[in-house]
């Protein structure tokens, strides 16, 4: 059981692509938050209750349960089954923030927040199981469904002239609205391979489906979540070698695929890296990300107007001390 709070304030200087309505603010979040867990059966049967209570300056008081519920069937097989309401609360950049884009000669879009917004919440159901194979090796499998309602979306409140930009005869007025609500749902397959001693491997893949829709009393205009701005298909195989003298070598190779509705392909990644640690509380790293290609997309954003960036091949330096 804890509790906690947190005082918040900034000063921020606008300018024509971010305004805020009030250029100081200062924010107070206060949060108590309890968990306990209970054995039903000793080493069998272990029933794990949570929630977290908060409260904030945009939506009042928040509430967020969860239960855990683990069953040990067998040393080998493991169930487990869980259920969590959890929240995003609005902040700065949803209440008091206007966006502004020009997109044309004498054309112009801006991007509104809304004081009125509610928190976008998520009830989120998993069912997993644990099968210990061999002493080396195990596989875990998770089936999720998640149930969202009041995202936060788009929608055009004017077009015409704004008092705000009296130098562009056509203004755009979009703002933020609790537009959409969804379901996403999928699964995950994930194995830990002891090779050797020295060597692991852990080969992983998900699958995600989504469904969004507009709720009926969105306005004219309004744009929903795509359904196809998330890889449906994810893999990946992850290898950690220890070598002599205090080195690990890890590797990641992943493949996530294509986004259906964005100009983002399926891609391959490798991810390589190599660590020494010469006291237990300093480390030293060398790692090189996205090795097979100079560069490639990843994601691309459609509400901002901007253009497409792409995540380029790099290899850095890392000194990591622990106290």
């Amino acid at each position: 059981m804890g509790t906690g709070y947190r005082m918040t304030t900034d000063r921020i200087r606008g300018s024509f692509d971010v305004q805020l309505s009030r250029a100081e603010r200062t924010l107070h979040l206060f949060s108590l938050y309890a968990q306990d867990e209970i054995t039903l059966f000793p080493e069998k049967l272990i029933l794990t209750l949570g929630t977290k209570f908060e409260r904030n300056d945009f939506t009042g008081f928040e509430t967020q349960p969860s239960a855990r519920l683990l069953w040990n069937t067998s040393k080998s097989h493991t169930l487990w089954v869980s259920a969590a309401r959890a929240v995003r609360t609005p902040s700065r950049a949803d209440d008091d923030v206007r966006l502004n884009f020009i997109t044309g000669v004498g054309t112009a879009r801006s991007i509104l927040g809304n004081p009125n917004l509610r928190s976008e919440v998520l009830n989120a159901f998993e069912l997993g199981h644990r099968w210990q194979i061999l002493e080396r090796l195990s596989l875990d499998t998770a089936l999720f469904y998640n149930e969202y309602t009041r995202l936060r979306g788009v929608g055009v409140q004017s077009i015409g002239p704004d008092p705000a930009l009296p130098l562009i005869p056509t203004v755009t007025q979009l703002v933020f609205e609790n537009q959409t609500d969804g379901e996403v749902y999928g699964g995950e397959l994930a194995t830990t391979w002891k090779v050797l001693d020295i060597w692991t491997l852990r080969p992983s893949y998900s699958l995600l489906l989504m469904r969004m829709h507009l709720k009926p009393a969105a306005g004219l205009g309004a744009e929903v979540a795509e359904e196809g701005q998330s890889p449906v298909h994810q893999a990946m195989l992850r290898s950690s070698v220890d070598l002599p003298g205090n080195v690990t070598w890890d590797a990641l190779l992943r493949y996530v695929g294509g986004l259906r509705t964005l100009p983002v392909p399926a891609y391959l990644a490798l991810d390589s890296g190599i660590t020494w640690r010469p006291r237990s509380w300093v480390e030293l790293s060398v790692v090189g990300q996205n090795l097979l290609d100079d560069h490639h997309p990843e994601f691309k954003p459609i509400t901002f107007i901007s253009p497409q960036s792409e995540i380029p091949r790099s290899v850095f330096g890392k000194v990591t001390f622990r106290f």
